[in-house]
Formats: structure tokens, C-alpha cells, sequence
């Protein structure tokens, strides 16, 4: 029936009585007012619920009919009487959801009705209409939030003032006031995201539906793939009609330790299609999440493209000679050129190894005295949208259990050794590429057959240099790479903290080495960081010499995902092109690429879940002429399903991800 179509909204009003209905719709307030619109369908809704009511009321009297009837006269009267009290159970259900959302309606009438009055800006009286429909007053509790947000709000007031000047000023008036408009838009012009806070759904407000199939089985076989509906719906029930929202879904058993990540597709209508493999025998747990809203990931890559980075960095500019003699000064800098760097511009990009960067040009100072660069956590975007983004990620968490059968405890899988699996494979295969099964990672299309030993490890690095180029994550490689090689580092050893400079560890014996560079610029650091010891990835791999055996790992992934695609796509095509030219003079190179991780921490504003399938898009093309050369490693999955908390991953994650490397680099 049409209800049935309500049954979300009822889950959030709550059980008015008498006085309830006053506190809800009626308080303080002479009448509530409903437009046509509203009226109409308000009546629909109660007409409806009439109507089934009366549906309601058939079904009864059949089944008081039939069950004064013995089974000799009807033969089927227990499944019958089974059916139509089914019926009525529903029947009651959808006249209470139509009712429901009637009354949701009277609330946002009534919230209307209370913000006709004083001067409240949009984005603000967005998120009180937006309010979800319990609380302990009509806005759902958040007034307070938002009245504390609107004092901090150095606009707020200003742009009230400018909608309630705007209903019964004069032409004159009005005409006057253009040029205040014009000032005030040059004044907002550093925050033009705002305006989509008011798009930005609450956590309540865009409720996650899983609709099954009418068939929808209860036991599953080992190895098949699980299909679930997932419907994105406003608060009062209306799909979500534009694409843009990045789901996440995973399967769960913490009593086996195990986990798989599966894949969302859009298939339209406000309708995503999640796939799981189930690899493993037993119950499992299907969580499926909104990683991202698309209005918070509108908001941010809109200020990330506008202002070249999400947050702030600095440039050092100096000519000193020593400490005593020369100047110093300090100005923004970002990727692109914006209007707070002022009418003055270093265009540094050849200084950057080719990649866009550019500073606000010292007052003092040449362009070419720039020496080096330092990150800040202050973000280009007004705390308020920050708090609003950061409460958009992994919202509104649903799950479906299910349970797997099967001969076999886990799926079979390939035992074609993942060092003999096409390079080109690793950049298509499709997701997964392995799942966890009591705490160990199991690959899908491929086996691992290095045992994670010293010894296993010593052999197959054995006669060659190690090269690891990145940032922290790839840097604990080598803190854990550092142990089990029984590597010595010269000329000291790898300090804890914010480390960012090169160090070289060897095992004489084996005749094993390692180094570690960091990636070039943007790298946030609170540090000033030299140019020269930021080199460009390309340049590092430029610097390999002919006729070299090196295993080269590259990670770029989470400086990155704080400035433009457009600039992640320079840098990465200057790593494909040197890569080419390296693979050119020396075959026996081995280049590996370690993809990005999933993480679940809120305090990151960039949309990582978003950002992870646009960079991967990048490597894919501009690696394309190269993937029969270059290996790519999937880390999304292995960090995905274990719902990996922070941008740093555990040591025992670490663990997992160097192995997963070492098993693709090392023979069988």
C-alpha cells in the first residue's frame, strides 16, 4: 500500500498526549499556519490513513468470520486466518505511519509559522526546519547549538538583517542599499561555501533504508555474493533524487575476527545496489554507512579547488647569510594563486619540480629567496561548516544479519603465488581483493607464500636496495621493516616524533639496505621543511642510476587528498613519466604503488572515502602505459573492513600491509 511508504517517519515522533501536543505543535502560538500546498496533502494523508483504517476494519470481520467456521468447512482456515492477521498488522502499520507523517507536517507548519517572524539567515533556518522531529522543544533540541553558532558567526546578524531589510523596503531604499550589498559581498567573498550549509542534512534528517527484496533468503552459501538495497530518503520520506552520496558497506563477524569490504553502485532514484562476497562459514554482521553526504563533499572540494589547499601553509622566505645577518619573512602560500595573497605572487612552480605553488610575495624579499614551507591545522573553511561536514561522516550506520552455510569454513581461492599474478591484473581486480578470517588476511585471486620471518624476508631482499618514498604511513614501514631485517642505521638511528629526512639502515651480512625520502610538497608539518629536502617523488626516482635492481615503494595519499585533483594529477603524471624512463634504463627495477587506506576518524574534514576512488582513477590512467610494469597494492580493503579509526594505522595493520607488499615483491 502507498502508507507503507511513511513507516520511516513514525520511528521518530514521539508518544503525544494531551499535554505532548501542546509542547510539540502549540506552544506559545495562537494558530498554525498551512499553506495550500500543505493543506492538501495533509488531507491526503489523513484520508489515507482513513482508508486503511477501513481495509482494517474488512479484514477483521473476515477473520471473525472464518474462525466461527470449522475445518471441515474450510479446509484452509488456519492459513487464512495467518494471512489476514498479517493483514491487519500492516494495515494498522500504514494507517500509523500516514498519520505520523501528518502530524511531521504540522510540526514543520508550526516551525514555519515560529520563524516567520524574527530574521534568521538561511543557512540557519535550514538546520532548525531540518531539526529532527523529537526533542524536548519543537526544534528538536537544536536551538541552543544553533543560536551559539549564529553568536560566533561574525555574518550571522548581517545577513538577517539584510533578508528582513529586504520584505518591506522601498525602491529608494533598496536602490541605496546596492552598494552595501556590494561591499558585503566582497567581504563574504572568503567564505562562498556557507551557503550550502543549509543543504547539508542532520544525521536524522537523511535517513539510510534497507529494502530487501520480497524473497530475501536467510542462509547463504559460502563463496556467493550477497545483493542489498539501499534507499537514501529525506525525514519525510522522499527518496533522494541526485547521485553524489559515497556509501560504505563491510561485512562483520568479531567473533571469528573476520571481515570483508564490499562495493556500492548508484543505480538512480535515490537506489545504491551493495555487493558483499561472503568468504567464510558462520553469522555475519552487513554494515552499511553514508561515508560522506554529497553536499559535504560538495562543500569541501568546492574550497579545496577555490583556495588551492584545505588548509593553511607558509612559505619561509631569507637571505641570510647566518644567523646574525640577512632578513626572514613568512607568507601564505597554496597551489593556486588566491585573492588573500594579495596583488603580489611568487609563481614558484619551477622551483616546485614543475608542480603548481605559489606564495604571496614578501615585502623585503626576492621570490627567489623561498627556502621552505610549514603546514597549519587552521582550515580555509569557517569552523561552523567543519563541524557540519565532520558530523556527515559514517552517519546513520544500518545493519542486516545474515547467516553463511557451507561445506568449507572459508571460500576456495586461487593458489596462483601473488608474485606470479600479471602485474596489469592488480590495477582491475575487482573489490575484494581478500577478507580477514581469525585475525589473518587472505588474498582472493592470489596465494601468499612467504611466511613472515626474518629469514623469509632477509632471502627474498637479499643482494638488493630497498627505496620507500612517502610520508608517515611509509615511514612505519620502515620502523617495523627495521626490526625484522636487523637493519643499522647510519649515521643514526630512526628517531621518533614527526621525522620527515632521509635516513639509509643496512644488513651487511645479507647485504640488504634501505632508504626512506618523504614526498615532495604540500607536506603539513608545523615544522618548516627545506625545499631541498622535499624533493619531488620523480626526481628520487630520476636519481636511480642504469642497470639497478632496486624494490621501490611509493605512497602518496594523505597530504594529498587537501589540495585539487587537477594538482594530484601533475604530480602523479611526473612520477609516471620518470617511472618509464627509469623501468627504460634499468628492467630490473620493480616499482610498486601502495593505494590509499580507508579510516574512520571524524576529525578529518577532506571526504577520504570520495577522494580514495578519485585518486585511484588518476593512478589507473596515468599509469595506464605502465601496468604491465607496475604493481598496484590495494590497502582500501584490507583497512576498510577492519573499520581502521585513524590516519595512522595499528602496528598490528602495519604488520599486515607490509606483508601484503612483500608477498607481490618476493618469489615463492
Amino acid at each position: 500500500m502507498a502508507g507503507f511508504e511513511y513507516r520511516q517517519d513514525f520511528k521518530e515522533i514521539p508518544n503525544l498526549d494531551s499535554a505532548g501536543i501542546n509542547k510539540y505543535l502549540c506552544s506559545n502560538c495562537l494558530m498554525v499556519v498551512i499553506g495550500p500546498r500543505e493543506h492538501s496533502k495533509l488531507e491526503r494523508l489523513l484520508r489515507l490513513a482513513l482508508h486503511v483504517l477501513s481495509y482494517a476494519d474488512w479484514f477483521t470481520s473476515a477473520l471473525l468470520a472464518a474462525s466461527c467456521k470449522s475445518v471441515e468447512q474450510l479446509p484452509s482456515k488456519v492459513g487464512l486466518m495467518e494471512r489476514l492477521s498479517q493483514a491487519i498488522c500492516k494495515a494498522h502499520l500504514d494507517a500509523m505511519a500516514s498519520l505520523s507523517a501528518a502530524i511531521s507536517h504540522l510540526v514543520v507548519a508550526r516551525r514555519l509559522s515560529v520563524l516567520s517572524g524574527p530574521p534568521v539567515g538561511d543557512s540557519y533556518r535550514a538546520t532548525l526546519l531540518e531539526a529532527p522531529l523529537t526533542g524536548d522543544d519543537l526544534f528538536g533540541g537544536v536551538l541552543t547549538s544553533v543560536q551559539s553558532e549564529m553568536r560566533l558567526d561574525p555574518f550571522a546578524s548581517e545577513d538577517a538583517r539584510h533578508k528582513s531589510a529586504g520584505k518591506g523596503a522601498s525602491r529608494k531604499r533598496h536602490a541605496s542599499g546596492s552598494s552595501r550589498r556590494r561591499r558585503k559581498k566582497e567581504k563574504t567573498a572568503a567564505f562562498p561555501l556557507r551557503w550550502n550549509v543549509g543543504n547539508l542534512p542532520s544525521t536524522v534528517g537523511v535517513p539510510i533504508g534497507v529494502e530487501a527484496k520480497p524473497n530475501f533468503p536467510e542462509n547463504y552459501t559460502v563463496g556467493e555474493c550477497f545483493k542489498v538495497k539501499v534507499i537514501l530518503r529525506d525525514k519525510y520520506g522522499r527518496r533522494l533524487q541526485n547521485d553524489g552520496d559515497v556509501l560504505r558497506i563491510w561485512l562483520v563477524n568479531y567473533n571469528l575476527k573476520a571481515n570483508v569490504i564490499g562495493s556500492t553502485t548508484y543505480i538512480g532514484n535515490g537506489t545504491y545496489v551493495g555487493k558483499l562476497l561472503l568468504p567464510w562459514k558462520g553469522n555475519g554482521t552487513v554494515f552499511v554507512s553514508i561515508a560522506q553526504t554529497r553536499q559535504a563533499i560538495t562543500s569541501v572540494m568546492s574550497a579545496i579547488n577555490k583556495y588551492g589547499n584545505l588548509y593553511e601553509m607558509y612559505g619561509l622566505f631569507s637571505n641570510e647569510i647566518d644567523r646574525y645577518h640577512g632578513q626572514t619573512d613568512k607568507t601564505l602560500c597554496s597551489t593556486v594563486s588566491i585573492p588573500r595573497m594579495g596583488a603580489d605572487v611568487c609563481n614558484l612552480t619551477s622551483q616546485n619540480f614543475g608542480y603548481s605553488w605559489f606564495c604571496a610575495k614578501p615585502k623585503s624579499l626576492r621570490c627567489e629567496d623561498w627556502k621552505a614551507v610549514s603546514g597549519r591545522i587552521k582550515t580555509f573553511l569557517p569552523q561552523y561548516i567543519v563541524t557540519k561536514t565532520r558530523n556527515q561522516f559514517m552517519v546513520l550506520r544500518n545493519t542486516v544479519k545474515i547467516q553463511i552455510g557451507g561445506e568449507t569454513e572459508i571460500m576456495s581461492r586461487s593458489v596462483m603465488s601473488c608474485h606470479d599474478l600479471p602485474k596489469a591484473s592488480t590495477w582491475t581486480e575487482a573489490v575484494p581483493t581478500g577478507f580477514y578470517y581469525k585475525r589473518k588476511w587472505n588474498f582472493v585471486n592470489c596465494r601468499s607464500r612467504l611466511k613472515r620471518t626474518e629469514w623469509s624476508y632477509l632471502q627474498c631482499l637479499k643482494g638488493r636496495h630497498l627505496l620507500i618514498i612517502g610520508d608517515s604511513n611509509t615511514r612505519n614501514f620502515v620502523a617495523y621493516l627495521r626490526v625484522i631485517l636487523k637493519l643499522s642505521f647510519y649515521p643514526n638511528e630512526v628517531p621518533l616524533g614527526p621525522y620527515v629526512h632521509f635516513v639509509f639502515g643496512h644488513n651487511r651480512p645479507y647485504n640488504v639496505s634501505m632508504s626512506w625520502f618523504p614526498h615532495e610538497h604540500p607536506f603539513f608539518n608545523s615544522q618548516y621543511l627545506t625545499i631541498k629536502s622535499m624533493q619531488s617523488v620523480a626526481n628520487r626516482l630520476n636519481n636511480v642510476g642504469s642497470h639497478n635492481n632496486s624494490i621501490i615503494l611509493i605512497h602518496i595519499w594523505a597530504h594529498f587528498v587537501r589540495i585539487p585533483p587537477f594538482v594530484f594529477r601533475q604530480h602523479i603524471r611526473g612520477i609516471s613519466n620518470s617511472a618509464r624512463s627509469l623501468l627504460r634504463r634499468s628492467p630490473e627495477v620493480s616499482i610498486y604503488i601502495k593505494g590509499p587506506h580507508a579510516i574512520l576518524d571524524r576529525e578529518s574534514v577532506a571526504p577520504s572515502d570520495y577522494l580514495q576512488r578519485v585518486h585511484k582513477q588518476i593512478w589507473f590512467e596515468e599509469f595506464q602505459h605502465l601496468q604491465e610494469k607496475v604493481t598496484f597494492l590495494n590497502m582500501w580493503d584490507i583497512t576498510g573492513g577492519t573499520e581502521n579509526q585513524y590516519i595512522h594505522p595499528d602496528d598490528d595493520l602495519v604488520t599486515d600491509m607490509v606483508h601484503n607488499f612483500m608477498s607481490y615483491a618476493c618469489p615463492s
